[in-house]
């Protein structure tokens, strides 16, 4: 499987990136970190287009709604933020969390904006309220929360106490998925029928979300100390993952087979990865401060 390097972006501070986002039409990259700026990118030519400032701490997590009008940020300071993406401004703060927020996930229709943090608690707020607090507190984990998906009436939270818990919040129920190391990432399939699990270990897991069962795992990566996330390819073809050797490694995500495994510039670790929502990129970002835009061609 073919694999090119298309283009490197970097930050002058080289500080570490946590989390890097494309919006719904794949032509703008919205990326965080260590140095509390929030940049707006353009996805194909690598441009700087805005950055926001507001955060006082390391930035964790960002999410974007569906239209490209907003997007919510989330970090050590404890507080989620909700930016207007044209005017650069915070049009609202949640802050409830008693330690670091690190993740945060809007809802299909961005009605409801969930942020799960280190004090082990999910928080949900209702973006179409003028209410500051929370409307609901999920506080199952007992540690750590360390990211969150919502797939229509379900939230699914993993925590780096091992477990996938999975809230039926119309008929009020709770499903745990336990597994034996700390969960780092999720990323649901586009029919929400099963979730790539990423965990601080050698592999990641394919699980069925109605059954529990594992349908396939992906070993090869190295995974100890960082929160490192992982993804599918927009046709759900390929896992996409990266490792702290300072490798980005692809596995046919039916066979489990490894296709691919590509050397990161001076080897720096891949915190993030996602991929393009309609085309064979994928970007990643590194704890060098670099965005790296990689396009994808199995032949």
């Amino acid at each position: 499987m073919q694999v090119n390097l298309i283009r490197e972006i970097h930050t002058k501070e080289k500080e570490p990136i946590n989390v890097v986002k494309y919006n719904s039409t794949g032509n703008y990259l919205l990326c965080a970190g260590n140095d509390r700026i929030i940049r707006l990118l353009n996805s194909k030519s690598g441009a700087y287009i805005r950055e926001y400032m507001a955060h006082s701490y390391e930035i964790m997590d960002l999410d974007i709604v569906a239209d490209s009008t907003r997007f919510a940020s989330c970090g050590g300071d404890r507080f989620v933020h909700v930016w207007d993406v044209s005017t650069g401004k915070v049009i609202r703060k949640f802050g409830s969390h008693l330690a670091r927020v690190n993740t945060v996930r809007y809802n299909e229709d961005s009605s409801i904006l969930a942020s799960g943090s280190f004090d082990s608690k999910v928080r949900l707020w209702d973006c179409r309220s003028n209410s500051s607090g929370p409307v609901q507190v999920l506080n199952e984990a007992k540690d750590s929360v360390s990211t969150i998906d919502i797939i229509e009436d379900k939230i699914i939270a993993g925590s780096t106490d091992g477990n996938l818990r999975t809230y039926d919040i119309r008929n009020g129920k709770i499903f745990t998925d336990s597994f034996t190391h700390p969960i780092t990432s999720i990323w649901t399939s586009k029919s929400g029928a099963f979730a790539l699990v990423s965990v601080l270990h050698t592999s990641n897991h394919l699980l069925d979300l109605e059954t529990g069962d594992i349908l396939k795992s992906y070993s090869g990566k190295q995974n100890t100390n960082y929160r490192l996330r992982s993804c599918l390819d927009c046709m759900e073809r390929f896992v996409i993952s990266g490792s702290e050797d300072g490798k980005i490694l692809l596995w046919d995500m039916e066979a489990g087979e490894q296709l691919s495994s590509i050397p990161t510039p001076n080897k720096s670790i891949v915190s993030d990865i996602v991929s393009h929502p309609s085309s064979d990129h994928f970007a990643a970002t590194t704890t060098h401060g670099d965005v790296l835009v990689y396009q994808y061609d199995k032949t």
